[in-house]
C-alpha cells in the first residue's frame, strides 16, 4: 500500500474510532469495550506517526528538486494540519508537517517561480497556508 494510502486510511480510521470511543464512554460501555477501542486507537495513531514521519522524510529528501511523486505528498501532508486536536500524537503531527512544508518552502525559495509550476493549485494552497504569515490587519 502507497504511504499517502496509508496515512489517509489511518486518519479517516482514527477520527471515526475516536468518536465512537467517546460515545461508548457516554454510554457506559463496559471496560473492556472501552480498552480495545482505546488499544485501536493506539496502533492507528502510531500507524499515522509512520506514514507522516516518512511523507515528511521524503519530501526533504530532495532538497533542490521536486520530482514528479512530491506533489502529491502534500495534499495528504496538508489534511494532517487541520485534524482535530485530541492527542498529543496529532498536535505533534500537525507541528511536524508544518516544519515540514517551511523546510520544503525555505529550500526551493532560490527557485521557487519554476519550482510552483510543478504543484496544482490544491498542493499550493497547503504550502501558503502554512508559509505565508497572516497578516495583522487581515
Amino acid at each position: 500500500m502507497r504511504l499517502t494510502e496509508s496515512a489517509r486510511e489511518a486518519r479517516v480510521k482514527f477520527s471515526k474510532l475516536k468518536r465512537r470511543c467517546e460515545r461508548l464512554a457516554g454510554e457506559g460501555a463496559t471496560d473492556e469495550e472501552l480498552e480495545n477501542v482505546q488499544e485501536r486507537l493506539k496502533k492507528l495513531e502510531a500507524k499515522m506517526t509512520e506514514s507522516v514521519l516518512s511523507l515528511s522524510a521524503i519530501v526533504l529528501a530532495f532538497p533542490h528538486d521536486v520530482p514528479h511523486f512530491v506533489p502529491p505528498i502534500f495534499e495528504e501532508l496538508g489534511r494532517f494540519l487541520y485534524m482535530k486536536r485530541s492527542s498529543n500524537t496529532i498536535s505533534f503531527l500537525e507541528k511536524d508537517v508544518k516544519e515540514t512544508l517551511l523546510e520544503f518552502k525555505r529550500t526551493h525559495q532560490d527557485n521557487w517561480l519554476e519550482t510552483k509550476t510543478k504543484f496544482s493549485q490544491a498542493q499550493l494552497d497547503v504550502i501558503e497556508d502554512v508559509a505565508i504569515a497572516p497578516s495583522y490587519f487581515s
